[in-house]
């Protein structure tokens, strides 16, 4: 009898443990996707907003003059804003040659191939039709990211430009 009491408490116990386990993991899932979810809200929000910000002329004058036009500065005060304010890892235009109009991490970017086109080019391909998205993650030095893409209308439809944000994952 000792012995039969014995294995069921062994038995219970286990069953208790990988219950416990069992739900643990649900949870975990469960916590780990709405975590995922309000992230890409906010890279879609922040590249979004920043986008709604720049115009065409902005575009334009920052690509004809660089930093002495007024575009430049208003691409600066936007995106070094955008960036610092969310803490994400990067933002940055590329007009719609994929070329890098302005970049927070640097000048040396300038006129450069935007790096998503390499890292996230369905993103890419889909903001330049016009459609904001967030992308797959990528990932970069060994490091996980997405980045939220939103375009910047153009005077006579089109888009002029796409507003990127780069989050780590």
């Amino acid at each position: 009898y000792l012995q039969r009491t014995i294995s069921g408490t062994v038995l219970l116990a286990a069953v208790a443990v990988l219950a416990t386990g069992a739900l643990s993991w649900i949870s975990y899932r469960g916590a780990r996707a709405a975590l995922e979810a309000q992230f890409e809200r906010r890279l879609a929000t922040a590249a979004g907003a920043t986008a709604t910000q720049i115009s065409p002329e902005d575009i334009e004058d920052a690509r004809r003059l660089g930093e002495e036009g007024a575009g430049w500065a208003n691409l600066q005060v936007q995106l070094e804003a955008l960036r610092t304010t969310t803490g994400f890892a990067s933002a940055s235009l590329f007009d719609s040659l994929r070329a890098t109009v302005y970049d927070c991490r640097g000048l040396e970017y300038q006129h450069e191939v935007t790096r998503l086109d390499t890292l996230a080019r369905a993103g890419v391909d889909a903001a330049l039709r016009g459609r904001p998205v967030v992308t797959a993650p990528f990932a970069l030095l060994g490091v996980a990211y997405r980045a939220g893409l939103a375009p910047v209308a153009g005077r006579r439809g089109g888009v002029a430009g796409v507003v990127a944000v780069e989050g780590r994952l």
